[in-house]
Order: structure tokens, then sequence, then C-alpha cells
């Protein structure tokens, strides 16, 4: 990525090798063009900084239009903007769809890995006359209801301040765990 300069001010961005040389048709440049030789004709590249941290739940990155000048390069930062209201409940509803889904897809897992269809199967052996059944389905009724409790805890607990959101495997990691 490159930019290109006129009379010092900024021409056009992004800017790219092969532009440089639609516009510059009548002039012979070598098969690699450096980056000291397009500097020579006010062409620079630029530098994509590391994304800044920010929350997901108020917070977006945004392009800017230009990169900045910063110690004697060119860089382009994502700027980190403040989420409108409609966006921080768009953003809070697909961050609980997310989590929603990973909880459900651990319980489902876990279900299968002890032999079932997944966690609705499981769940519906609870008054099976089968003892050994009867005793994994309401278990996994037991299981189930705990991970459920513990999720809208800690999503209670994030949307309070109470604590961060932790990552979808720090919120797996800390689930109950299915016994028998």
């Amino acid at each position: 990525m490159y930019i290109k300069l006129v009379n010092n001010q900024i021409d056009e961005f992004p800017y790219s090798k092969r532009q440089f040389l639609q516009d510059n048709p009548d002039t012979s440049f070598p098969k690699d063009i450096s980056d000291d030789l397009l500097a020579a004709w006010s062409v620079y590249p630029v530098r994509s900084a590391d994304d800044p941290t920010f929350d997901e739940l108020t917070q977006k990155l945004v392009n800017p239009e230009f990169p900045e000048f910063i110690n004697d390069e060119w860089v382009y930062t994502k700027q980190v903007v403040d989420l409108t209201n409609e966006e921080i409940i768009a953003a809070k509803q697909r961050t609980l769809q997310r989590y929603t889904q990973a909880v459900q897809n651990h319980l489902d897992t876990t279900a299968q890995d002890m032999g079932y269809d997944g966690i609705l199967s499981l769940c519906s052996y609870a008054t099976s006359t089968h003892a050994k059944f009867s005793v994994e389905g309401q278990a996994g009724v037991q299981w189930r209801d705990a991970c459920w409790d513990y999720t809208s805890q800690v999503l209670a607990d994030v949307e309070n301040g109470v604590r961060p959101m932790p990552t979808i495997d720090e919120l797996i990691a800390e689930l109950p765990v299915m016994s028998i």
C-alpha cells in the first residue's frame, strides 16, 4: 500500500505500484521498483499499524480516509469510535447470540461425547425407565440448567460492570462440569 503526493499534499491513497506504472507509461522502470525510486517520484509506502484495543460492545474501529505522517513514515492507523445507541444494542445482541451459540455447542458436544445426539436428546432420557439412561438424563437436565444459570449470571455481571466480558473460551472453561 502506497500514498502519492503532489506538492507535498496527498493526491491519491491508496496507491499501488501498478497505478504508478500506469501513470507513467512513457518511462522505463526496473522490474523491481524500490521504495527509494518511488520516493523520488513522491510515492511512499504506508505501514498499517496494529489495531488499537477497544471495547467491542461500545466501540468500533473505523478506517481513516488517509494515513498520517509519523516519525518519518506514513502510517495507517484505524481509529476507535464510540458506537451509537442503536449500534450498542445491535452489538450486544450479536455478542449474546455468539455466546449463546457457544454454550449450546458445548452442551451438545458434551452430550454427543456421551453417545447422545445432543443435550436435548440426553435430557429427554430423564424420565426413562432404564436406570442408566434415567440417571444420565437427570444429570443432563441439572447440568444444562446450571450452565445456563451460570451463563446468565456472567452476562448480567458484565452488563452491570461487575466483571469484564470473558472470551468465549474463558466462559466455556468457567462453566460447571457435567457429573453423573
